[in-house]
């Protein structure tokens, strides 16, 4: 079986991570570190065939880390990251990384990248073994026929995520190259690839612009080209390329400033334009009243502190503006379907099922 280091500072990361049944993928349950530090000990003293690391390490930037990794005996390395690592992650690829995920990981995907991370071990192992290399290609065959380099299909994901954050006028036909690329493969992982890729998109959107999720909402049956589409559209119609936009600025206040008594002439006054004229502003680009697009927002940022924190409902509550807990209630539950309790629950776990 192959050895796996999992390297997190996140305790309860590493403990989900070691719930996945390794074991089935041929893999032994994995050694942790909390560090770079005590991963590169742990490395040293012995063989790792995967490490599995956060790309933001407590002791040290996650690519020293790499290069410190890189000039020993390196295993098969994965990243992990949030969206605002996309950086960093690229730098890792370039590196020799084999494959990196945004947090929070989806237990489907996490176990589609083992499987080719057991793939590629087991050809590197049986490299030398002409009947051991015959039967790999068989089974390459039959997982994924007309696998491509995943260095490749990485960057070209990375590039592609880039330019429509940027609103970059070459996007629609980049994101075209990558389909007829994509059309030479298999129907399963012309599937697994734009899944993928759909996923970050939306998660770096969201995490960038995540006032847009309540402006103008994905459906949930759109392909990877029509999310595409669609997020490419609201970065062009809604100006949130420039930093200095009105309607961007106006979002953006309200996000940062949801915990405290918001009120549309707050932004204005802000802003240096007058309520009126800000409210019309809003309304027009987005036909919403403001005070919905704050209801709604103090409801986002509930659930993160739902998720996120130890805070009590009627701490929340408060800390959103609401003196009455049951008020915030019953806008949470009209908004989300489920009470603050029931969502706090159903959101425990970092690896979703």
């Amino acid at each position: 079986m192959y050895k796996v280091l999992v390297i997190d500072a996140d305790r309860e990361a590493r403990f989900m991570i070691r719930k996945f049944p390794w074991m089935r993928y041929g893999f032994e349950m994995p050694e942790e570190a909390s560090s770079g530090r005590e991963a590169l000990e742990r490395l040293s003293s012995g063989n790792v065939d995967l490490m599995v690391t956060d790309i933001r390490l407590p002791d040290m930037d996650g690519i020293d880390f790499l290069r410190q990794v890189n000039n020993s005996n390196s295993p098969c390395t994965v990243l992990l990251s949030s969206c605002n690592d996309f950086e960093y992650a690229q730098q890792g690829i370039g590196m020799g990384v084999f494959d990196y995920m945004v947090k929070p990981l989806s237990n489907e995907i996490f176990s589609s990248m083992i499987q080719r991370v057991e793939i590629f071990l087991h050809r590197m192992t049986n490299s030398d073994r002409e009947d051991d290399y015959k039967d790999m290609e068989i089974e390459l065959d039959k997982k994924e026929s007309d696998e491509v380099t995943i260095d490749n299909i990485e960057k070209e994901k990375m590039i592609l995520t880039d330019m429509l954050l940027s609103g970059n006028k070459d996007f629609p036909s980049k994101l075209e190259s990558f389909e007829n690329f994509c059309n030479e493969l298999s129907k399963a992982k012309q599937e697994e690839i734009y899944n993928s890729t759909a996923k970050i998109f939306v998660e770096t959107f969201r995490r960038k612009f995540p006032w847009m999720k309540n402006i103008e909402p994905l459906q949930n049956d759109e392909d990877m080209h029509n999310i595409a589409e669609t997020l490419f559209s609201q970065i062009e119609r809604f100006d949130l390329v420039k930093e200095d936009s009105l309607f961007r600025s106006i979002c953006a206040f309200v996000y940062d400033n949801i915990e405290e008594g918001i009120s549309l002439r707050m932004v204005a006054d802000q802003l240096g334009i007058s309520a009126d004229y800000a409210g019309r502003i809003f309304k027009r680009r987005t036909d919403i009243h403001f005070a919905t697009f704050v209801m709604e927002m103090k409801m986002e940022r509930g659930k993160e502190l739902l998720v996120k924190t130890k805070l009590r409902n009627y701490e929340i509550s408060s800390r959103l503006g609401y003196s009455n807990p049951d008020y915030f209630r019953q806008l949470f539950k009209a908004y989300t379907g489920v009470t603050p309790t029931e969502y706090r629950n159903s959101h425990r776990y970092m690896i979703q099922r």
